[in-house]
């Protein structure tokens, strides 16, 4: 080898200082071109090995350093003209065993390839300790595989509890139903059963709903929207729409709202809404005749343009033990399940809480004494709504009480559908007229005098043109109510981008199928 190629070998020794061993040998002869006194495989082999082979470097170093039981393979994986016709093929030839250092096992490894600058027949060779990586790559691995098995468990877990949970209230509908056959003559029974079948489709419905929840969350699917929130009236509402679960027991639900000096923020509402009502939700369920509830919102001004509001909610309930707080929050946690509570959930109502609080940045955090009751308390920081003195955007102040005299126009495809809302409708006192399809339902509005209807329902998927493509073609008309009047889809989509495509499409809200009638009034009264 010339000068120009001993710098280069000497360059490339001293960048690979962790090598045991670094050589460069001439195929042709089996010589060592950098000859030294030391092993080239490793400085620990005993012996003098100037004027050595790389037969006689390579015996030594299986003798004396490498484990038995890798001694065959070494010998024949490391026979010079093997690793050389190898190299012919690729640009590096690795061999992979073990040693043993004075008692120490280690996993050790040699590479062969070709030295550049050089004819065919110089192959450099380096001997590297590989104990530390090698354990570090099985560490992760086991880590990896460790964390696909809890993960594979948890969603079989997932899967079981699912299937259970949707069994068991559908076993009670279908089990009540052959009841009410059997008694059909007997109008209380019959009555007692339908109230219990309704009980038990709530429950079904609620489950439904907070699974697709949670596989909206799970999957990045939910987005959150800043919009401005009346935290005054947003309170009231989240008091609202619980109020009917204090039916029949004693329990008093008692709220502290401040006068606050900025009630006007932006933020999501409806899902800060699902968050706290789930968690009044629970307080109701756990509490006992004579129990305490309490809901607080505190204001703490951040700055000239943000405000923190904490939501406290606090019960004198029956509270949780203490082994049971750290997994309140996972999928499915519930204290007493199995054990003949008769307060049903999900079991996911809190753990969709705490993941929407988060992804709005806010923090969640609970307290509880088990026989003395528990505290939740969610923090979130706005941005102050310095442009709006008024109520929520896009929303109408009706002086309304009922939906006497009202026309409603309902598109909805499904018989059974269009028949019960009907019946609801009617029952409130209003008028009602029907199309089945998209384009029916655009011509009976396009046909009607202007301001002949007060609302709009409007089903999703329809023959035709589907609900939005029909809420379009209205928006567009150019009629003086044509942009005004409220149009509220009422579907089976209930996924967060649905939402989104009916607001976007120009309606007023989004109704999830199936619709209780209460919320339904609610709603429409809200937007007339």
């Amino acid at each position: 080898m010339d000068n120009t190629n001993n710098l280069e070998l000497t360059a490339a020794m001293a960048l690979t200082a962790d090598y045991d061993g670094i050589a460069v040998i001439d195929t042709e002869k089996g010589k060592i071109l950098n000859d030294s006194n030391h092993n080239i495989f490793s400085p620990h082999v005993e012996g003098s090995f100037e004027k050595i082979s790389y037969e006689g470097h390579l015996d030594s170093f299986i003798d004396q350093l490498v484990v038995e039981e890798y001694r065959s393979k070494v010998r024949s994986a490391m026979e010079l003209e093997l690793v050389n016709n190898s190299l012919y093929s690729k640009k590096s030839y690795y061999v992979n065993y073990r040693i043993n250092l004075n008692g120490d096992i280690k996993d050790y490894q040699t590479k062969f390839c070709r030295v550049p600058s050089t004819d065919s027949g110089y192959i450099a060779v380096g001997t590297y300790d590989i104990s530390a990586p090698l354990s570090e790559f099985l560490h992760r691995v086991d880590s990896a595989k460790r964390q696909a098995e809890a993960i594979n468990e948890a969603k079989n877990q997932f899967l079981t509890n699912l299937s259970h949970d949707i069994r068991t209230p559908l076993n009670g509908v279908m089990g009540l139903m052959e009841m009410a056959k059997r008694n059909v003559t007997d109008v209380n029974k019959v009555s007692k059963y339908l109230e219990n079948m309704a009980n038990e489709s709530n429950h079904l419905q609620s489950l439904l709903n907070d699974v697709l929840d949670i596989s909206s969350l799970e999957d990045n699917h939910v987005s959150i929207i800043h919009r401005p929130i009346n935290i005054n009236l947003f309170a009231e509402n989240c008091v609202s729409i619980v109020s009917g679960e204090l039916v029949g027991k004693e329990v008093t639900l008692t709220t502290e709202f401040h006068n606050f000096a900025h009630p006007y923020v932006l933020g999501d509402e409806m899902h800060l809404q699902k968050a706290l009502v789930n968690i009044l939700d629970n307080a109701i369920k756990f509490t006992r005749d004579g129990d305490i509830i309490f809901f607080r919102v505190h204001e703490n001004i951040v700055n000239d343009d943000k405000v923190t509001f904490k939501f406290e909610i606090e019960d004198t309930g029956i509270g949780m033990r203490a082994e049971f707080l750290e997994h309140i929050f996972d999928p499915f946690s519930q204290e007493f399940k199995g054990s003949g509570n008769s307060q049903q959930g999900s079991g996911l109502g809190l753990t969709i809480s705490k993941k929407l609080i988060e992804l709005m940045g806010g923090r969640i955090k609970v307290k509880s004494s088990q026989g003395i009751g528990s505290k939740f308390t969610v923090s979130i920081t706005f941005d102050i709504d310095h442009e709006t003195e008024t109520s929520l955007s896009g929303k109408k102040t009706s002086n309304r009480e009922s939906l006497k005299g009202i026309r409603v126009l309902i598109i909805e495809d499904d018989n059974i559908n269009r028949t019960i809302t009907e019946s609801i409708l009617e029952a409130e006192g209003a008028e009602t007229r029907a199309a089945v399809t998209g384009e029916d339902g655009v011509k009976m509005y396009a046909e009607a005098p202007e301001g002949f209807y007060d609302v709009i329902l409007m089903d999703i998927i329809l023959p035709g043109i589907d609900g939005l493509m029909a809420t379009g073609e209205i928006r567009q008309m150019g009629r003086a109510d044509s942009t005004t009047i409220p149009i509220i889809a009422t579907t089976a989509n209930a996924f967060e981008e649905d939402v989104n495509k009916s607001k976007e499409a120009g309606m007023n809200a989004h109704l999830s199928k199936p619709v209780k009638a209460s919320v339904l009034t609610e709603t429409i009264l809200k937007y007339i």
